[in-house]
Order: C-alpha cells, then structure tokens, then sequence
C-alpha cells in the first residue's frame, strides 16, 4: 500500500525523527519535501504555493492509483 504525505523544512524533524520511524506496516512511501522559501503566514504568496504543491501531490496520488 502506498502512503503519501509532505513536509517542508520547518516540519522536517518530526517527519524523519517521529513519523516515519512510527509507520508499522510495509508502506510504500511516498515522502514529499517541499521548498518553503519564506514563512507561511495564512494566505501569504508562501502559504497560497503551499497549498497549490500539496494539491499538486494529492493529484498525482491519485493518478498513480
């Protein structure tokens, strides 16, 4: 089964140190590391490209299965 998910580099500790290492079953991962080039205040130019990459990647999810 594969299992999608994102961070950008703010989150990169807590996907590497916790979230991975807590995944049990035999997942086929699909790990997105997303450039953050400035901060991500809501509806920021930063925060709107985040959102567009995010459903970017749920898109391609859901074209590979």
């Amino acid at each position: 089964m594969k299992l999608y998910s994102l961070y950008t580099a703010s989150h990169e500790t807590m996907c590497k140190d916790w979230f991975l290492p807590s995944i049990r079953d035999d997942y086929d991962t699909r790990i997105l590391a997303l450039s953050q080039k400035t901060g991500g205040d809501y509806q920021s130019k930063a925060w709107s490209d985040a959102v567009v990459a995010k459903s970017d990647h749920i898109l391609n999810a859901i074209e590979e299965n």
